[in-house]
C-alpha cells in the first residue's frame, strides 16, 4: 500500500468513484504506472484501482520498459493541472510507451477553479491550487499536437459527497 497519511471521508468517496471509473479499463492491463505523482497526492487513487500490478515513476526516474505480460496504463493524476507545459510533458512520456499502452489523465474541471480555491482556503484541501486548467477542446488539441488521440472524456465526480440521492457512493 502506497498511502502514507490519513485520508478524509470525502476524499475516500471521490477516490472510490474515480477508481471505479478507471478500473473499468485498468483491469484489462498488465500494470498501471502513476507518472509524476504530486507531493500532496497520498496515493490512495493508485491503491484503489483494480489492476494486477501498480507502480509509481517520478519525473526524474527512467520509465520502465514494456511489460511482456501485456499493455501498460499510465495514470496522470492531476499532473496536467500542475504543469505549465502540457505539450512537453506528453511529448516526454511518448517514447516510453508502446503501441498498446494507454494514458488516463485525471484533470480538474476548469469551471470549478473557484471551488478549489474555496476548499483550499477552508482547509478541506491541501497542497497548491492547480495552476493550469484546460477545457475539453484544449485537451484534444494538446493531445493531437503531442501525438496522442483522445478516445474518451468522461466527467466522474459531480459532488464531493452524497447529497439528496445525487452522488450516491459506489458499493465496494
Amino acid at each position: 500500500m502506497i498511502t502514507t497519511r490519513p485520508v478524509p471521508a470525502w476524499r475516500r468517496y471521490i477516490t472510490r468513484v474515480m477508481a471505479a471509473e478507471i478500473g473499468a479499463t485498468s483491469r484489462y492491463y498488465a500494470r498501471i504506472i502513476q507518472w509524476m505523482r504530486a507531493d500532496n497526492d497520498p496515493g490512495c487513487l493508485l491503491d484503489s484501482i483494480d489492476c494486477p500490478a501498480r507502480l509509481q515513476v517520478g519525473e526524474k526516474e527512467p520509465f520502465p520498459p514494456a511489460d511482456p505480460r501485456g499493455p501498460t496504463l499510465v495514470l496522470l493524476n492531476g499532473t496536467l493541472n500542475h504543469s505549465l507545459d502540457i505539450q512537453k510533458l506528453l511529448t516526454d512520456l511518448r517514447p516510453g510507451l508502446s503501441r498498446s499502452d494507454r494514458v488516463i489523465a485525471v484533470v480538474y474541471n476548469p469551471y470549478m477553479r473557484w471551488l478549489y480555491r474555496l476548499a483550499t482556503g477552508l482547509g478541506f484541501r491541501k497542497g497548491p491550487i492547480p495552476s493550469t486548467f484546460v477545457t475539453r477542446t484544449e485537451l484534444r488539441h494538446l493531445a493531437a499536437i503531442s501525438g496522442y488521440e483522445v478516445v474518451r472524456l468522461r466527467p466522474s465526480v459531480y459532488l464531493p459527497l452524497p447529497f439528496m440521492g445525487i452522488g450516491t457512493p459506489i458499493k465496494e
